[in-house]
């Protein structure tokens, strides 16, 4: 049993020595373990770090590109309201010029009727005294064939009454010449 004792016992400094050289070892490990998971760590914080820089540029990118479309938005904004009232203004102006055009339209159309009513009062006014023209020469010349010549043969600038009978033709057909010859 002693035997087995020492064996046992050198079995046990075995152990011992190689549960040491173990621990030396798992020590060795955890420290190189640690070291490593140091450098992985600082990596992926610096890494980390990397990309918080990255995405506060891009924030600070997007909040100036935000800025600008706003500006931006609140001039085209401006611009509709400028355009709008441009709008409204020439439409209430249109709609003014169809009212003062309408207006205008009738009161043309009205003052044609008018001119045309005067030239067919004019038209048949001349027509008038054309007519009484002919009739006071017919007068005239029927008168002249039934007096007696010998009356009247020594003045023949005679007038009858206010009618004075040596008197032209006129030389237009103008309702004032006309007028003026029937007047003499």
């Amino acid at each position: 049993m002693e035997k087995r004792i020492d064996e046992l016992t050198k079995e046990n400094e075995s152990l011992k020595d190689q549960l040491k050289q173990q621990a030396q070892v798992n020590k060795e490990l955890k420290t190189m373990l640690v070291a490593s998971m140091g450098e992985d760590l600082e990596f992926q914080v610096h890494s980390l770090n990397e990309d918080k820089k990255h995405l506060a540029n891009a924030l600070v990118n997007s909040a100036q590109h935000l800025s600008t479309h706003q500006e931006q938005t609140e001039w085209l904004a401006g611009q509709c309201e400028v355009w709008r009232s441009k709008f409204l203004a020439s439409s209430l102006m249109i709609e003014e010029l169809a009212l003062c055009k309408k207006m205008l339209n009738e009161k043309t159309v009205t003052l044609q009727q008018a001119i045309k009513q005067l030239l067919d009062e004019k038209c048949r006014m001349r027509d008038m005294l054309i007519l009484t023209y002919k009739n006071l020469c017919s007068l005239h010349e029927n008168w002249l064939e039934n007096i007696a010549i010998s009356e009247y043969s020594g003045n023949k600038n005679r007038t009858i009454g206010k009618l004075n009978f040596n008197t032209a033709m006129p030389h237009s057909a103008n309702v004032l010449d006309l007028a003026s010859i029937n007047l003499k």
